[in-house]
């Protein structure tokens, strides 16, 4: 009996010897939620907005892509709305642009896959904060700013 307690005794300090706390990180491939601030640009004619809200965002370390969402944005070319919520995809050109793809594609390729540009990102810890800006028809540029914390 004592043999066996002394054993287990032995395997559990092992245990805990061997155990590390492990770094927090985010690593691209991860799902990481958190916000993106309300911004509005102004169009000739019209504008576009996005408002503040709960955002997420996925980079896929293998390829040029990340995926992310948005609250509400909405893009008005002086007559007609279009509501472009929900996930977008971010396909990158360079390193700082390319095309977002947003999943509405009735609206015309212009809109709904606008350009993007001026992608920046800074992890800091648990922290990931992403900027850029999508081009939309009319000389609409929508600045985007979202702040991102992983567990």
């Amino acid at each position: 009996m004592a043999a066996r307690v002394l054993a287990a005794a032995a395997v559990f300090i092992a245990a805990l010897c061997g155990a590390s706390q492990g770094q927090a990180q985010t690593t691209p491939d991860v799902l990481i939620a958190g916000q993106v601030e309300s911004a509005l640009a102004f169009g000739d004619p019209g504008w576009c907005a996005v408002t503040q809200g709960s955002s997420a965002i996925q980079r896929n370390q293998a390829a040029p892509v990340a995926v992310v969402s948005f609250p509400e944005l909405t893009y008005f070319d002086g007559t007609t709305y279009y509501l472009l919520n929900g996930q977008a995809r971010l396909t990158f050109k360079s390193a700082t642009a390319g095309v977002i793809y947003f999943k509405n594609t009735s609206f015309g390729q212009s809109i709904s896959s606008p350009p993007f540009a001026r992608f920046s990102e800074i992890s800091r810890g648990n922290q990931y904060f992403v900027r850029f800006s999508i081009a939309f028809p009319h000389n609409c540029t929508l600045p985007i700013f979202a702040a991102f914390e992983a567990p």
